[in-house]
């Protein structure tokens, strides 16, 4: 649950993240309850979900300015609040309320396909972020590599290539692995040892990425 100091504190990053606004009395709101839970248990920690009490006279501006009309009212902030918020219309069950959240996430990961579009981007020297790689088998990109290109857009420049046959990773020479990531930095090559997912690969990336550029009332 969110008063209106958190909210603008806890969506001040560039990430996606869910609100709900809702009311104690409402009915629909309690019936919703047990669905948005669900949803946010099963894509912790990727997405956050968070509620906010419109019935709370603290926190009525915030849902005034949010155009908050009737419970309850779901909200995704793709971008935190440096981005446009978009309605969820959907179902309010933990299903669509799933699917609909990780669409939500900006893909900023490049989608490359053999191994002739895996070299140019590896030696594309225009791009001067460092670069993450990840060779799967699988058909979709996995949502964790989705939003970990979201939250570091800017400072690592992400991409994925299907490797069905392990064909890109013995190119590479990183063994007949079907999952791998590596990542290139200033002409040096890692390959990623590490557990594949959000806990472990986040503080990875931020050792591997950019500094972010905090404005100077910031510093």
């Amino acid at each position: 649950m969110l008063r209106s100091s958190d909210f603008h504190r806890v969506l001040s990053e560039e990430k996606t993240s869910i609100v709900a606004f809702v009311a104690p009395w409402c009915g629909h709101c309690q019936k919703m309850s047990p669905e948005y839970e669900g949803a946010a248990r099963s894509l912790s920690p990727l997405i956050p979900f968070y509620a906010v009490d419109c019935d709370a006279e603290e926190n009525k501006p915030l849902c005034g300015s949010q155009g908050i009309k009737g419970f309850p009212t779901l909200k995704s902030f793709p971008r935190g609040l440096k981005g446009v918020a978009h309605d969820y219309q959907q179902e309010r069950t933990a299903g669509p309320i799933i699917d609909w959240a990780k669409s939500e996430v900006p893909n900023r990961v490049k989608v490359l396909r053999g191994m002739h579009a895996v070299n140019e981007w590896i030696d594309d020297e225009e791009v001067k972020q460092p670069k993450a790689l990840l060779l799967t088998d699988k058909k979709q990109m996995p949502i964790l590599w989705r939003v970990l290109g979201a939250n570091f857009h800017k400072r690592i420049n992400f991409a994925i290539a299907k490797d069905e046959d392990q064909s890109i990773g013995e190119a590479l020479d990183l063994g007949t692995d079907k999952t791998k990531v590596v990542t290139w930095k200033d002409g040096e090559r890692t390959v990623y040892d590490g557990t594949l997912n959000f806990d472990s690969l986040t503080p990875f990336f931020e050792i591997l990425a950019t500094p972010s550029q905090r404005p100077r009332d910031e510093l």
